[in-house]
């Protein structure tokens, strides 16, 4: 295999001249200039990166590849179509890898690199290639025009030369060519102003341990207030159902910051942005639901026998219709002239919350490393007196109630994650999330039937009717009893999570000396 190796040249506008530079020095052969444009995709929040998966459109035809490996998989498109998501691919390599990958989340163009490309041959005294050189002459759309135009030399070695050669090194060097390890894509995201992984759902938060509480407060709801903002153009563009939801939850998160990290502000000053918020989360849930229950259609259909399942096409065709119109009250309220104010206030909120009068805030300048332990170790117990409560014969509501418990003290697990030793919260964190995932689909579960329950009693009789309420009352059924089997598993799955091993762990990282040896004894839970 021929060694290559990649130089940047620092000078761009000496591009056009690498070719008679060569000449100049060796025997050369020339390949025609060609034109080429490259459009690299990935997901708003990186998908395939994070599976070092790289795709690229050249024309009509998709290439999909992990930098660094020989084999690429290709499939060509008639260029007036170009997939957003992984279904509009055609069957084959590029689309059960994109399904795997990226799931439902939308494939988004995040930067155009125009070339000019040249392949160079610098011959031996025999007229045999020795170093195949190829010239990119590149340009970045949308990008200041300084950094966004660069030329790029690929050097191969051929017949046993190499592409450190001392003569060649002699000739990169007056040409100002530096050794580059970043690949194009890379280069031309620099150019914009960006880099793989620049958004992410989790939080990364920093946080000094010194830091006062209203000031590490601002930290955390300055990201989250980042977080909406970066959502929202996809929210209205209706890219994927997965800005919403990421929407949605800075707002859950911000609600949570405001009324769980308490007395670092004055509470008449964050009252109304609490009430604010409420609103503005409550005037998209019924979208979220439809978007939940429209992904979900194949699921459905599966859990019912086939001669039921066109039963649950008027169903969905009736999501469908509603979720057009819920859009559309979505879209009204983001942009209408409340919303806007909401967001202007709290932006002078944020920057203007440190000068605030401390006097009735008792928590504004403890130290954000006490505040933490105190609240996380508070919320803790109250999830552990709630969940200790729940028997068999408890109403469903007392999961309901133990669920929001739960997403509050993740939250803040998550606040104050970098006060602590990583390793430890990352499995605190992952075993809360097992126990949330079990009251999320016990809720789940309940919502679906109620609202199926609802569309069901509003169809007429017939025979047509009669067969959607086939269908509707089979999936009811189903569901109920997965509702059942999560509210069994609900024991096991609360008893992995406060195992003595995390009550040590909870203690010894948050608890008050005092406490330590009460919170360390596990108590009996009930399924």
């Amino acid at each position: 295999m021929a060694e290559t190796k990649r130089f940047l040249l620092q000078d761009s506008t000496g591009c056009s001249e690498v070719g008679k530079t060569l000449a100049h020095h060796f025997q050369i052969s020339e390949e025609p200039l060609t034109r080429v444009q490259q459009t690299f995709y990935d997901t708003f929040d990186w998908r395939l990166h994070k599976q070092h998966l790289l795709l690229v459109r050249v024309a009509g035809e998709y290439h999909l590849h992990a930098p660094g490996q020989q084999q690429i998989f290709h499939v060509t498109i008639p260029v007036r179509k170009q997939p957003r998501f992984w279904w509009q691919f055609p069957a084959g390599s590029v689309q059960d890898m994109l399904r795997k990958s990226i799931a439902g989340r939308a494939l988004m163009p995040l930067v155009e690199v125009d070339s000019e490309l040249q392949t160079v041959r610098v011959l031996d005294a025999r007229g045999q290639a020795k170093w195949r050189v190829q010239i990119q002459h590149a340009r970045v759309a949308n990008a200041p025009s300084a950094a966004g135009t660069f030329c790029l030399l690929d050097i191969s070695a051929l017949d046993g030369q190499t592409a450190t050669d001392g003569e060649l090194q002699a000739l990169l060097g007056k040409l100002d060519a530096r050794e580059e390890a970043n690949d194009l894509f890379h280069l031309a995201l620099k150019a914009i102003g960006r880099e793989p992984g620049d958004y992410t759902s989790k939080l990364h938060i920093r946080l000094a341990k010194n830091m006062h509480g209203r000031t590490a407060a601002i930290a955390i709801l300055r990201h989250l207030f980042d977080m909406m903002q970066r959502n929202e153009p996809g929210v209205l563009a209706d890219l994927d159902s997965e800005f919403l939801h990421d929407y949605r939850v800075a707002i859950r998160r911000t609600r949570s910051a405001l009324s769980e990290i308490r007395d670092v502000f004055p509470e008449d000053a964050v009252k109304s942005f609490k009430k604010a918020f409420a609103g503005l989360g409550k005037a998209s849930n019924r979208l979220r639901d439809l978007d939940v229950y429209l992904a979900q259609e194949s699921q459905y259909a599966e859990l019912l026998p086939g001669a039921l399942r066109p039963g649950l096409k008027p169903l969905f065709r009736a999501l469908v219709a509603e979720r057009k119109a819920e859009f559309k009250h979505v879209v009204d309220v983001l942009k209408s002239t409340r919303h806007a104010d909401l967001c202007g206030r709290w932006a002078e909120f944020l920057d203007t919350a440190r000068a605030l009068p401390t006097e009735a805030t008792a928590n504004a300048k403890r130290p954000a490393l006490r505040l933490a332990r105190e609240l996380i170790f508070q919320k803790y117990q109250q999830v552990l007196e709630s969940g200790e409560a729940i028997r068999a014969d408890s109403p469903d509501e007392a999961l309901h109630r133990l669920r929001i418990e739960c997403k509050k003290l993740r939250y803040l697990l998550e606040f104050f994650a970098s006060l602590f030793p990583a390793a430890e919260m990352a499995l605190l964190i992952k075993q809360l999330k097992k126990l949330q995932d079990n009251l999320g689909e016990f809720n789940d579960f309940s919502v679906q039937k109620q609202d199926l329950l609802g569309y069901l009693q509003k169809q007429a009789t017939g025979a047509k009717k009669a067969r959607i309420a086939a269908a509707i009352g089979g999936l009811i059924a189903l569901l109920h009893q997965k509702q059942g089997q999560a509210r069994a598993h609900f024991g096991r799955t609360f008893a992995e999570f406060t195992s003595p091993g995390n009550r040590q762990r909870f203690a010894r990282l948050f608890a008050p000396a005092a406490a330590t040896k009460k919170t360390t004894a596990p108590k009996a839970s009930g399924d």
